[in-house]
């Protein structure tokens, strides 16, 4: 699995408040400049559920930039 890149978020499955993790979905291009957004794995530290999740390419930056990673 990629690298998790931390944000802070709200699942909607527990109602956990917290840093969820982002994981890049394989065959999603990150790089594309033009694209508006693309697919992303969320998951939950606290109950676990992984959903597939659409953000912007501005909020992925955005976490990319700012967010912690595990590497």
């Amino acid at each position: 699995m990629s690298k998790a890149l931390r944000a802070w978020g709200t699942c909607i499955d527990c109602g956990y408040e917290g840093m969820l993790e982002y994981y890049r979905v394989e065959g999603e291009s990150y790089e594309d400049e033009e694209a508006l957004g693309l697919m992303m794995l969320l998951h939950c530290p606290a109950c676990g559920s992984r959903e597939h999740t659409l953000i912007t390419m501005e909020y992925y930056h955005e976490i990319s930039e700012n967010g912690t990673s595990d590497e």
